[in-house]
């Protein structure tokens, strides 16, 4: 069961969104970590799509909270209780992940992203 997230608070401003997508990083970094459970990719691809919003934010500092990277559309709320840490839409995200596939890869695993540029370390 997922935890209760108080999106207001979440949003509030961007300190407070750095500091709960690191600890949303920590706590998937030892769920992905914990050598008593099998390694799993979904969790691999939680803790890298982490890694990369985190980095994303540290870089743009003019994104704005809960609306899409990319078509700057405010996100639905659904999405954001059950993925805070989303950054696209719906439709932009199936986008960005169906032109990577076709070239080859996954988005947590690209330098730049659609709407950004190169992105740093955590």
């Amino acid at each position: 069961m997922s935890e209760k997230i108080n999106l207001e608070q979440v949003f509030s401003s961007r300190e407070v969104y750095l500091a709960f997508l690191q600890e949303k990083h920590r706590k998937a970094y030892e769920a992905f970590n914990d050598t008593a459970q099998p390694e799993s990719k979904s969790k691999k691809w939680k803790l890298l799509r982490i890694e990369k919003v985190i980095r994303l934010i540290k870089e743009y500092p003019k994104y704005q909270f809960g609306h899409c990277f990319t078509c700057k559309e405010k996100l639905d709320q659904q999405r954001m209780t059950d993925e805070p840490e989303s950054i696209w839409c719906v439709e932009c995200a199936t986008q960005h992940e169906l032109s990577m596939r076709y070239r080859g890869g996954h988005w947590a695993f690209a330098k730049k992203i659609k709407g950004g540029g190169c992105l740093g370390e955590i």
